[in-house]
């Protein structure tokens, strides 16, 4: 779930929404299992402005045509996710990880090939150091 700020003069002046980010839009839900979202926000798009709000982090501010949301979550990592995933940076740090892992699966590969290349030249010179006993004598 996310919170809304709805003041920030008055510490408790909080709106719980629960959040579900698809297809490039923020629904907000004012209960769980509700069918459809009080609060539809576009957050993929060229008018939507999502940053932190301060500089602890604590606030995520959505800016999108003439309206702003102060978003945010109890949890820390819940809030940095959140952040993450509203701004399009948790998409790039999984493509990085899957490139980098794509890469490290390759160096294996590579090397298991050496291994067994190496494997096979090895069996190679055994095979001459110790003659041919398959090919016939004349």
């Amino acid at each position: 779930f996310l919170e809304e700020i709805l003041s920030t003069l008055l510490k408790g002046a909080r709106k719980k929404w629960y959040a579900v980010l698809a297809d490039k839009q923020l629904y907000l839900f004012s209960q769980y299992g509700d069918s459809r979202p009080k609060v539809t926000i576009p957050v993929d798009t060229g008018l939507t402005d999502i940053e932190w709000n301060d500089e602890e982090h604590k606030t995520i501010r959505v800016e999108s045509m003439n309206q702003t949301w102060l978003l945010t979550s109890p949890n820390p990592a819940q809030r940095l996710c959140w952040y993450n995933k509203l701004t399009g940076r948790y998409g790039r740090i999984l493509e990085s990880g899957v490139k980098a892992f794509r890469v490290i699966e390759m160096k294996q590969l590579q090397a298991q090939n050496n291994v067994s290349t190496s494997f096979e030249s090895d069996m190679a010179s055994d095979h001459i150091n110790y003659g041919d006993t398959t090919s016939s004598q004349g």
